[in-house]
């Protein structure tokens, strides 16, 4: 068994005087490969002490900054605020499945799976409101002036 004063592990530390600017270090991003591996305690400290950016104030700073990805707003902030779980659920309400996945998942999916985007055009035989464009009015006849 190793020793807790074991030299082999060692807490990662940041030197803050290296540092160019607060506003580059909160730009840093991280890969997705680290969020599926780091505790809930490493998030708190990376919001904490903006050791990362934060995806839900992206849209305030620059448009030209890429939106980011779901995990990257599931991992940031509180679901109460409006971040975190809630802003990652609005995010993927928005995507189609054919953006969330390659092929249909049920045989019922496959029906419309592959339908291309058609636009409504009303059709020239339509009803009309014909009476209430022409001479209709929403106040009465009694408010007319003679």
């Amino acid at each position: 068994m190793s020793s807790p004063n074991d030299s082999s592990k060692k807490l990662a530390t940041v030197n803050f005087d290296e540092l160019e600017s607060p506003t580059m270090l909160s730009m840093k991003t991280r890969s997705p490969d680290y969020y599926k591996k780091a505790s809930c305690a490493l998030h708190f400290l990376d919001q904490t002490l903006k050791l990362t950016r934060n995806p839900h104030e992206l849209d305030k700073l620059d448009a030209s900054v890429p939106s980011p990805a779901g995990t990257e707003l599931l991992y940031n902030g509180v679901t109460k605020e409006g971040e975190g779980r809630a802003a990652y659920l609005k995010h993927q309400k928005t995507i189609g499945p054919q953006e969330k996945n390659l092929s249909p998942e049920t045989s019922a999916q496959d029906v419309g799976w592959r339908v291309p985007n058609l636009t409504y055009v009303m059709s020239p035989h339509a009803r009309k409101p014909l009476i209430r464009e022409t001479f209709y009015r929403s106040t009465g006849v009694l408010n007319h002036k003679i």
